[in-house]
């Protein structure tokens, strides 16, 4: 039996560029939903001392309403270094 000349070809894996393009687009529409939350995300990079410090302060019950939104998007996007 032959295949019919009107099936279109499996597509090959999209190159990288298009899958650059579509995971951009799924962290941008990701970001956007956490945006309409409240939510923000940032880095911050730590010494492993620091790291393991931190860890031991939260476990502690660490005061973290430094890291909560108070509704201002003042500051937002800033860098500091």
């Amino acid at each position: 039996m032959s295949r019919s000349k009107s099936a279109s070809p499996r597509p090959g894996p999209a190159s990288i560029e298009e899958r650059r393009a579509q995971q951009r687009e799924a962290a941008r529409i990701y970001r956007a939903k956490q945006e309409a939350q409240g939510l923000y995300q940032t880095t911050v990079w730590l010494t492993m001392s620091q790291a393991v410090a931190v860890r031991e302060w939260l476990r502690r019950g660490g005061d973290v309403s430094v890291l909560r939104s108070t509704g201002s998007t003042e500051g937002k996007g800033e860098r500091h270094g």
